[in-house]
């Protein structure tokens, strides 16, 4: 990509070779319903102002799946939960920066392009992940 940009659908068919490196590299190791869960513990646990738009996203999650899936770069949210969530309970700092693109996907962006986007990029947040 030759810019960085903040607009998820400037993301659209440009996230396919990640996308692979991330289905590659990370194995599932929970269930989607499992992953859910975990959010809401995660959610209750964090001090955070967002956790009503978390909840509110996690309902889009559950109860409106068909846009779960972005047509673009081919994948899901659940396929991305699944391997995220054990990543992202490794440490407090992820935990709530994770929270913050939740609430940012229902507040900004909750097409299929804005789901999936914010949740790729927590995969590049730190190479030591």
């Amino acid at each position: 990509m030759d810019k960085i940009t903040l607009l998820t659908h400037d993301y659209d068919n440009k996230l396919q070779n990640h996308v692979k490196y991330i289905l590659n590299k990370y194995p599932v190791q929970l269930t989607f319903f499992d992953s859910i869960n975990q959010i809401i513990k995660i959610n209750n646990e964090i001090n955070n102002q967002d956790k009503i738009f978390v909840e509110h996203t996690l309902k889009l999650f559950t109860d409106d799946k068909i846009n779960n899936h972005d047509t673009t770069n081919n994948v899901s949210v659940e396929q991305l939960l699944v391997r995220l969530i054990p990543l992202i309970n490794k440490e407090t700092d992820l935990k709530i920066l994770f929270l913050e693109q939740l609430a940012d996907i229902y507040r900004f962006g909750s097409c299929s392009q804005g789901r999936c986007t914010r949740l790729i990029q927590l995969f590049f947040i730190d190479t030591e992940i």
